[in-house]
């Protein structure tokens, strides 16, 4: 029997212990490095998920205030489609009834009836001078 064995159990010498533990120590040293590593890493990319989530959330921010503004838009187009639509070969002219016969019931529509005469001759003299005006541009291009 060696002198290691002794009482059933595995006696190690000093020089196997100091190895063991120089061992030990070695594993510890790694599994501290690796653990700070993998912990300093983990970090990093938790930072850098918050980082994309901030600029997923801006981006997300911009398509929807694009969103909003192309629907804008599409309705001022279909506005303007519309009344592009509504207008073609059509005079553009309103179109007011008048008549002469009037209900003399208050002073508001006496005034009323005046004023309308008032812009009835109004727009005879702007006609006639608009006559007068073309018939002197006539004139001056014949000569």
């Amino acid at each position: 029997m060696s002198s290691n064995s002794l009482r059933g159990l595995d006696i190690r010498s000093e020089k196997e212990d100091d190895i063991i533990t120089s061992r030990r120590n070695k594993l510890s040293l790694i599994a501290v490095d690796v653990l700070n590593n993998t912990s300093s890493s983990v970090l990093e990319l938790r930072q850098e998920n918050a980082g994309l989530k901030l600029e997923s959330a801006s981006i997300k921010a911009q398509r929807d205030a694009v969103q909003a503004h192309t629907v804008f838009a599409g309705q001022q187009v279909a506005v303007y489609k519309h009344r592009y639509n509504s207008k073609v070969n059509k005079k553009e002219s309103s179109k007011k009834v008048t008549t002469s016969a009037r209900v003399l019931t208050s002073r508001e529509v006496r005034k009323e009836i005046e004023q309308d005469a008032a812009k009835k001759v109004q727009k005879q003299k702007l006609e006639a001078e608009r006559e007068t005006r073309k018939a002197e541009a006539e004139k001056a291009n014949i000569i």
